[in-house]
């Protein structure tokens, strides 16, 4: 792997953090080790797809494989699958009384919202009061989320927002807070009590709130997620991917022993 990949890896992935960092073998004992599983594949693929005479055949199956792991030696790091992301959010919802669905119903009208901020002239949005009493969720950079803890309460960084003045988004469902993490950096989810909130919504699903949000509402965080610059989560556990690619080939009867 090239330094400056190297480098940028612990940049933006943290390698240097501990607490997010699985793996405990060296950056050098993998690249041996993903080196020694791509020679070997190349091999494979030319193999079979000369048995096959081009044809559809194993080689085809090793091909997904083996652009894993150009990937890898690329950005020097694998994209998180969606069961290595289902279970680092099974252990930060745990205990949570959450939904999956948008449970959140739209109640009376309360007033209307001014657009012209965004050139938007003479128009307006409805504001209707929220009724719902599910955990609500936002996604903020590592960085926010430090100086929430120092300033003591949530605010909006507008992000999502479609005119200055509607307040602070939440999401209803864990995945919307997910899909918000900011690219190219760290990023946690907060898992927010509506406890004492005045909450409102607008004319699509997301809750709003006008005022700043207590830190005491906030109920969890959960662990550190990394996307890349175009929005991957990525794997914190190299040995994992190593391990399950490993188990693909075995499936369809390639063994390598590296």
């Amino acid at each position: 792997m090239k330094k400056d990949t190297k480098q940028r890896l612990f940049e933006v992935m943290g390698r240097l953090d501990p607490s997010f960092i699985l793996n405990e073998t060296s950056d050098d004992e993998y690249d041996n080790k993903i080196r020694c599983i791509y020679s070997n594949l190349q091999k494979e693929e030319k193999k079979h797809y000369k048995l096959s005479g081009g044809k559809d055949g194993l080689w085809v199956d090793i091909r997904p494989e083996l652009r894993r792991i150009d990937y890898y030696f690329k950005h020097g790091y694998f994209d998180a699958d969606g069961e290595e992301i289902k279970n680092r959010m099974d252990d930060f919802l745990k205990g949570l009384d959450y939904s999956n669905s948008h449970t959140y119903e739209k109640g009376e009208q309360v007033r209307r919202l001014p657009t012209s901020t965004r050139g938007w002239k003479n128009s307006e949005m409805p504001v209707y009061k929220a009724m719902g009493n599910k955990t609500l969720f936002r996604g903020v950079s590592l960085l926010d989320w430090h100086r929430i803890k120092n300033q003591g309460f949530i605010d909006s960084d507008m992000r999502g927002a479609i005119v200055e003045t509607e307040g602070i988004n939440l999401g209803q469902k864990p995945t919307t807070a997910m899909y918000y993490l900011p690219h190219n950096d760290k990023g946690v989810i907060l898992a927010i009590s509506p406890k004492n909130l005045d909450l409102y919504m607008l004319n699509d699903e997301y809750i709003r709130v006008f005022e700043p949000i207590p830190i005491k509402n906030v109920i969890k965080v959960s662990e550190i997620f990394v996307k890349d610059e175009i929005g991957m989560v990525i794997s914190n556990n190299i040995d994992k991917n190593i391990d399950k690619m490993i188990g693909r080939l075995k499936k369809i009867n390639i063994h390598i022993d590296c």
